[in-house]
């Protein structure tokens, strides 16, 4: 059957194509996969893959069932764009301003409806219950937590998920298999360092929150270099700063913003007091 899968995978390989370029002409930001979501409910009713209603604008739920009783099995990607400009020049990028498929969720979103049309062409050689969950805002904005809370994982209830992600460090045509953890948590922080603004000539009549942010953005990696188990894999990433309106004046505050990766709940869990002590350490 391996064999007869791959034969098949390519025969509908510029179908597929088709649908992932569709999707990253047209990008939608979490929750707004309105036109996503009508493209891939649309593609499922030609494919003859039967769409269950999640009370949800965004996001589509698909189940189709083998010959007999056997595991149900979900088969998840995810949907949204990211707030980007595209800049690639290419004949299908981005219509929508300041919106890209740059995390390639439109790839992820065509190969699980190649799935679908796979496994409805051989519903009557396996066993069980197959679930598409086409779901929206995977970054950040809480749409897996959604899809869950709609139902999509019962009724029956699934016994096993499978996801995939595309990556670019590895050779097209290959697909890596990793055992444990190996795709991390992402946790957002932000954090707002007051002072007291001022004349950039007199800095001795402020409290200076931007000399104090960068010596912040430099404590802030002894979490990683210095506080945590050298064998433990955690990243911690300051991506924004900002303040200060002209050259000039010294603000009144600065807002700093990034992001923690862990692979371990147990140290998952003391990062925000590590952070919070250090940020109050070096501003105080």
């Amino acid at each position: 059957m391996t064999h007869e899968l791959l034969e098949r995978a390519q025969e509908i390989r510029e179908w597929m194509t088709g649908l992932r370029r569709a999707i990253h002409r047209n990008p939608e930001l979490g929750m707004q996969e309105y036109q996503t979501t009508k493209l891939v409910k649309a593609e499922l009713e030609k494919i003859g893959v039967p769409v269950k209603e999640t009370g949800l604008e965004a996001g589509v739920l698909a189940l189709l069932e083998g010959t007999g009783e056997g595991p149900v099995t979900g088969l998840r990607a995810d949907m949204d764009a990211l707030p980007l400009t595209e800049r690639t020049g290419l004949d299908y990028a981005s219509r929508n301003e300041g919106v890209m498929h740059a995390c390639g969720h439109d790839g992820h979103t065509a190969i699980l409806l190649g799935a679908a049309k796979l496994l409805s062409e051989m519903k009557d050689r396996f066993r069980g219950v197959v679930k598409f969950i086409f779901q929206p805002a995977e970054e950040g904005l809480g749409g897996a937590a959604r899809m869950v809370e709609a139902g999509v994982l019962k009724n029956p209830d699934v016994t096993t998920v499978i996801a995939l992600h595309g990556w670019p460090f590895l050779e097209t045509g290959k697909i890596g298999v990793c055992n444990g953890p190996f795709t991390a948590s992402a946790d957002k922080f932000s954090i707002t360092v007051n002072g007291r603004g001022g004349h950039g000539g007199y800095p001795h009549k402020a409290v200076d929150p931007v000399l104090a942010s960068c010596h912040l953005v430099a404590a802030i990696q002894q979490v990683a270099s210095r506080q945590i188990d050298p064998v433990e894999n955690i990243v911690v990433s300051v991506c924004r700063i900002n303040g200060g309106t002209t050259n000039n004046v010294i603000p009144e505050s600065v807002s700093l913003a990034g992001t923690v990766r862990c692979h371990e709940d147990s140290v998952r869990s003391t990062i925000e007091e590590r952070m919070r002590k250090i940020a109050e350490g070096v501003c105080s």
